[in-house]
């Protein structure tokens, strides 16, 4: 006898059950059944990182890490201020950025057109912390935490 095809006929296919939908994360927990949509839950990095650096891949990759990690408008300055004199350099920019946050503190704003500022200037000091984070082609994400060991 010939080996029998993969391929279901129609007749099989209307035997098995249907597929059960697939289920939202977003769903509220037990059961998904409910229709309640919750929203993520974001940390507030703000209390974790003094400085945040974040791959320049252009203007949309910053917008969209600013909001999707809901931080304060003036946080990716350096970010934008790498992108505004060097371009998309690649993940290099967070070398960029992190001189950038060591000359010019929270003031990056105030050296790019519209540059958003904090209502209270200020410096790298020690014991900050930088987070570092650098994207790749497909799914690449890297990240690194830094301390400052000097400064006053």
């Amino acid at each position: 006898a010939p080996p029998r095809a993969a391929a279901t006929t129609q007749g099989e296919a209307a035997a098995r059950p249907p597929a059960s939908p697939p289920t939202s994360p977003s769903k509220a927990r037990g059961g998904g059944h409910s229709g309640v949509e919750l929203r993520p839950y974001v940390p507030d990095f703000t209390k974790a990182f003094e400085w945040i650096c974040v791959h320049t891949g252009g203007r949309a990759v910053i917008d969209a890490m600013e909001k999707n990690l809901a931080l304060p408008s003036h946080y990716l300055e350096p970010s934008r201020l790498s992108l505004y004199r060097y371009g998309n350099v690649s993940s290099a920019s967070i070398w960029y950025e992190l001189e950038l946050i060591a000359e010019n503190g929270n003031q990056c704003g105030a050296h790019r057109p519209d540059g958003n500022l904090p209502a209270v200037p200020r410096k790298l000091r020690r014991g900050d912390r930088v987070w570092q984070i650098a994207f790749g082609s497909g799914f690449k994400c890297n990240s690194v935490v830094w301390q400052c060991m000097r400064g006053s």
